[in-house]
């Protein structure tokens, strides 16, 4: 049984999961919808290119804010069973958490929008091309997509290997 300073720290990562797959299935439904709607009177090969990163967002959102998280959870309890992690440990785990789940957040978000956007675009004007739909994003700027994918991604990566690091200092401490 893991100690009363795991169990804060095991709910709130349950109630994150279970929060994630709820939304694995709205993005399932909100693919399907917007796909109709917006890819209404496009051709079918058009529409499955212009729907592929919205495709890609049920995806994402089940490995990063499920599979993830769920391994992070069984980390967390197998090192509590074996060493025991003390309560500085935990507050670094959840701080860690947190971290990641901004950056997974904000990386799913991009690629909505991204998938909306390019969907938006290239319904509005399937002559310009996917291309086209694809730069119309961020305004145009390409340095501006490029740091808010990166900004996204790096804050998903501190935060694990935080996380990584305080478990693995845990092991070393008993």
């Amino acid at each position: 049984m893991p100690a009363e300073r795991v169990k804060s720290f095991v709910k709130s990562l349950t109630l994150y999961i279970l929060a994630m797959l709820v939304t694995v299935m709205v993005m399932g439904v909100v693919y399907r919808e917007v796909s109709k709607y917006l890819g209404a009177g496009l051709p079918e090969e058009a529409l499955i290119l212009a729907t592929y990163y919205l495709s890609l967002v049920h995806g994402h959102v089940l490995s990063l804010g499920v599979v993830i998280p769920s391994a992070i959870l069984l980390a967390t309890l197998a090192t509590d069973y074996v060493y025991g992690i003390s309560e500085g440990a935990v507050r670094s785990l959840r701080r860690g958490f947190v971290i990641y789940a901004v950056g997974s957040i904000a990386a799913i978000s991009l690629l909505f929008y991204k998938g909306v956007g390019v969907l938006y675009n290239y319904a509005r004007n399937p002559g310009a091309g996917l291309t086209a739909a694809d730069e119309a994003l961020f305004m145009g700027n390409h340095a501006l997509r490029e740091a808010m994918y990166g900004t996204a991604h790096l804050i998903m990566l501190v935060g694990l290997a935080y996380m990584a690091l305080v478990i693995a200092r845990a092991t070393r401490e008993r």
